[in-house]
Parts: C-alpha cells; structure tokens; sequence
C-alpha cells in the first residue's frame, strides 16, 4: 500500500517547559522555517536541537524538536529513512514523557499533523510486516487521537499480520462504526470471512465494498477530464495511469491528448491517487472473486477477474485464476491465452505450464502441447499427473515407446517410488 507523509501540514506547535536559551532560539527558526521554507534555517533548527539533546539529554522537549526538524529534512529530500529518523526521535519523546506531551498537543494546534506522523510510520511498518514496530507507533497515534477510524483500520492490519483474526474483525467493525463510508473496513472483512469459508458474510461484505468503491473511483477519473462524460474517459484514464506507473510517460500522453489533455503534470496528483486507487480495489475485487469461485460461481467470478485485469493487468493471481476456470468450464482456447500470457512472464510455477499443456491438448494440437508438459517437469519432476498427461501426448503423437515410459513413470510414483 503506497501511502503520502502529510508533514508538511504541520502546525506550530510549542510545548511548555523548562525552556534553555537553545530551545528558545529554536523555536524562532521553527517559526521561521514555516514561514519561508528556507533550508539553511531549516539546518540551523537541526542542528540547535542536536545540540541540545547532547547537554540535555533528559529534556523531552529537545527529542522533539529534533525529532520533527529530521521529518522535515526527509520530506525535502525525499528520504524516507531520514523521515522515519525523525518519527522514532518524536517517539523517544513521546517515551519520555507523553503526559505532557499529550496535555500539550490538545492544548495547541497540530494533533492531527502528529497523529498522521505516527499513522503513516505504522502504515510503512506493515507494508515491511514489521508487526510489532507498527503497533507502537500505532499505540501513539492512538494516544493523539483516539477516535480515528484508520487508527481501527491499521489495528486490523496489524491484528492480521500477527494471526490474531478475532481483534481484527473487532478492529474493522469499530472502524465502520466510526467511517460508514470507507470500503477498506468491508473489504477486509470480506477477505477474512472468504478465508474462513464463511462464504455469505463474505459476501455480504464484499459486495458493500463493492458498491462504495465504484463512486471513490469515477469521481477520481472525473477530476482528471471534468468536462466529458464518465464513459468516453474511464478506460483511457485508466490505461493512463497504468503507462504512467510503467513510466511510459510519452505513451499515457497518446491516450489522454483525445480527451483534451496534454500536459501530464497538472494530473499528476490525481493519476497517482488513480493508481492507489486501482491497487486497493483491484486487491479487494480479487478476493471477490476467488470467494465467487469457490463458491462455483464462475460467471461471476470471470468478471471480477477480468476487472481486476482491467485495473492491474500483471496481476498474475487473477490470470491464473481466470484461466482454471475458462479450462473448467471446458473454454480451452480461453484457457490458452491465459496461461500463454503466464507462461512469458518466467514465473517458476509448473501449474501454468501444466494447464498450458492441458487447454492445448484438449483442442487435439498434441504436437504443440509436449513443450509445456515438458516445461512442467522441469519444474516439478516428481509430479506423477505430468508424466501421465505426456504419456498421453506421445501416444496421440505416435511416440509408443516415450509413452509407455512416461506411464511407468507415473505409477511408479504414484506408489511412493522415484
């Protein structure tokens, strides 16, 4: 989950205490720094609270300090390391002495800046599935702000990340409770009660994540070209925003100069929001369709895989997915571009192979179809279904003797033998 530091948002916020004449100074370039964006003022900052930390290092106030000129300096130079250098160093105050802090922060302007801060160190933290790094900065976010609704979501993604499922539904519920209107919370829900074979509460989720995240989605696209109708500019928006993704930034402008626009970066912002948008959705309509799937309804579930193609073309779970059941439902030369596709994108999976094999044999082209059965077994040499589907291939292509080796082989193991 790709996710933007708002630190720039942050407020003038000066917590009371002791004050050292170095803090004091270093509260005027704080000020200054706001005013004017100027870096060298932005150093000196720095390099102040530096100082004081260093002759006191007792004085939270100092951590602080630091800790926020750092965030600022990442966000300049685009480091998240050094951003994250500063959230822990903020954390380290919090450490020290939170009461005061907390007491502070209701006190002035800048909760929710200081909230974000922590939010997104959470946020960055599961996207390593560093669990546990995640929920003490989560913990803070929560000291800042309580009723957060993404504080519930993160909660939920945390409770996940360690296997505690019961905490996470609670962690979801609560986060609809306080934001009806987000489909995230209902989209995990879906996917846990898809998981646990709770085929209609999955349902029942997935489908009012369904319904919110059409309108979040055609609103993006409609700030991109506000003056044509939704459905001349969905696809081409779309595809857009994918080249740009792609940096195939020449291309994306071919397909949106139609549509008037020809200079990318005053949509950039909006392309980008266009692109965590597709992953998010493309993600929660995947597990809409494995649920529709197991659940044998393949209608649907071809089209929630072919939606999730629409909006994240490389995603390779619901090709595959698509392709079983173009090869169930007895489609095979739909089954074969599918697993095609898979086959160039060098994924070390024999099924693609095998499948490959399989939809080409089942339309009689029994030459074409022993190179992927082949291919499979290069893979996974022990799989006595490869060596059986081969035997078959030789024996339609007249190959007798490769055949019957292939079948020995098959029952060979089949009955635990190498």
């Amino acid at each position: 989950m790709q996710k933007v530091w708002l630190i720039s948002v942050l407020m003038l916020v000066i917590i009371g205490c002791a004050s050292s004449p170095t803090i004091e100074a270093i509260k005027i370039y704080r000020v200054q720094w706001y005013e004017t964006r100027d870096v060298k003022i932005l150093n000196k900052w720095k390099t102040l609270a530096e100082k004081e930390t260093r002759e006191r290092p007792d004085n939270f106030i100092g951590w602080f300090y630091l800790g926020e000129a750092y965030v600022n300096v990442g966000e300049q130079i685009s480091n998240i390391d050094t951003m994250m250098k500063g959230t822990n160093l903020v954390k380290k105050a919090f450490g020290m002495d939170s009461i005061k802090v907390l007491k502070q922060l209701k006190q002035k302007a800048g909760q929710e800046a200081y909230w974000t801060l922590f939010k997104d160190a959470a946020d960055r933290l599961i996207d390593k599935k560093d669990y546990k790094g995640a929920k003490d900065f989560l913990h803070i976010a929560f000291l800042i702000l309580p009723d957060q609704p993404e504080n519930f979501l993160l909660q939920g993604e945390v409770s996940l990340g360690i296997g505690d499922t019961s905490e996470a539904i609670r962690s979801y519920k609560k986060a609809i409770e306080l934001d009806p209107k987000n489909p995230d919370s209902y989209g995990s829900l879906g996917s846990i009660f898809n998981q646990k074979g709770m085929r209609d509460s999955a349902t029942y989720y997935f489908r009012i994540c369904d319904s919110l995240t059409g309108p979040i989605l055609d609103n993006v696209i409609k700030m991109i070209a506000p003056d044509r109708d939704l459905k001349e500019i969905r696809d081409p928006v779309i595809e857009a925003s994918i080249l740009i993704e792609k940096k195939m930034e020449e291309e994306a402008k071919k397909v949106l100069a139609p549509l008037g626009i020809k200079d990318l970066e005053p949509k950039k912002r909006l392309l980008n929001r266009l692109t965590n948008l597709r992953y998010d959705i493309g993600t929660t309509v995947f597990e809409m369709g494995l649920n529709e799937y197991q659940s044998e309804n393949y209608q649907t579930a071809i089209k929630k895989f072919q939606q999730v193609l629409k909006f994240l073309p490389d995603h390779n779970g619901a090709r595959f997915n698509l392709g079983l059941i173009y090869y169930q439902l007895k489609k095979y030369p739909e089954a074969e571009k599918e697993f095609s596709i898979l086959s160039k994108r060098k994924l070390k999976d024999y099924r693609i192979w095998f499948y490959l094999g399989a939809s080409i044999a089942q339309q009689e082209r029994f030459h074409d179809a022993i190179d992927p059965f082949e291919k499979a077994l290069e893979i996974n040499p022990e799989n006595p279904d490869i060596y059986r589907n081969l035997a078959l291939v030789y024996s339609k292509t007249g190959e007798k003797n490769k055949a019957y080796e292939y079948f020995k082989k098959a029952q060979t193991l089949e009955k635990g033998g190498k």
